[in-house]
């Protein structure tokens, strides 16, 4: 596979605010880092531009690979799969307690494809929104003056031990 150019690759990254254009999951909150897509592949005559190259969790591309359509589940039609660069996510999904739901055929289709919906998936989800929740409380200034000079820290990663720990932890609160 041809090498992406470093500000090629930038633009990518920069353009997605680090999340996945596919699942949404957020690259701090993964153990691998995001890839480049390229949305229509090489070998289907996409070319190496920015508006055919999308950033991707590595298990959205692994299940993507060079697909660009497939047979929708309801329809039975043949249906291209979502574009991060052509159509907007918010037209064909809503997130709803970690799952995605798809809103429109392409949707639906790339919510199959990509196993979007997978219990661990939807449990990741889940997860990042807790911990965003959690990082906005702690990092919300007490009063409006003292936010003038208010520098909240860099969020971190997390460690793949810490989400199975606070995966563990939130069962057995649960049973």
């Amino acid at each position: 596979m041809p090498d992406i150019e470093p500000a090629l690759r930038e633009l990518v990254r920069v353009r997605a605010a680090g999340l996945c254009e596919y699942c949404r999951i957020s690259e701090r909150f993964t153990l691998a880092e995001h890839e480049i897509d390229r949305v229509i592949a090489l070998k289907h005559g996409g070319q190496t531009v920015d508006g055919n190259l999308a950033l991707c969790c590595a298990v959205c591309n692994r299940y993507k690979g060079s697909d660009i359509a497939s047979i929708d589940p309801e329809s039975g039609q043949l249906t291209p799969l979502f574009h991060p660069r052509v159509d907007r996510w918010d037209d064909h999904y809503r997130v709803r307690n970690g799952e995605i739901v798809a809103l429109t055929a392409p949707g639906r289709l790339t919510v199959r494809l990509l196993r979007m919906n997978s219990a661990m998936r939807v449990r990741e989800r889940q997860l990042m929104e807790d911990r965003l929740k959690d990082l906005k409380t702690l990092n919300a200034p007490e009063t409006q003056s003292s936010s003038a000079s208010y520098h909240p820290p860099a969020p971190l990663r997390a460690a793949p031990w810490a989400v199975t720990l606070c995966w563990s932890a939130r069962q057995s609160q649960s049973a």
